[in-house]
């Protein structure tokens, strides 16, 4: 059995949280994109629903970031446009047409 200390064991539950809240984050935009569909998406559209949705989580994100907000903002909607782009089928779509 491996032990990690308490730094490695804080830092492992810290990516955890932070993958769950990209997860949750990307499911609902997700879905709110699949809903108005690819040919109707448009790049506006597309920030709308992912800055709104992401808007909802902005405390959270900031707590499990641990960085200032601006920081934690951005931190994590790089994280979340990456996760999206490999595991949304609507946002492969419509990033391939753009």
């Amino acid at each position: 059995m491996i032990y990690l200390n308490p730094y490695q064991e804080r830092r492992k539950k810290q990516h955890k949280k932070k993958r769950d809240l990209i997860e949750s984050v990307s499911k609902e935009s997700c879905k709110k994109i699949a809903e108005l569909g690819t040919d109707k998406l448009t790049m506006e559209s597309f920030n709308q629903i992912v800055s709104g949705t992401s808007a909802k989580y902005a405390e959270k994100t900031m707590e499990i970031y641990e960085l200032p907000f601006e920081q934690s903002v951005d931190q994590f909607l790089n994280d979340l446009m990456n996760y999206l782009l490999f595991n949304c089928q609507s946002v492969r779509e419509f990033a391939n047409n753009q």
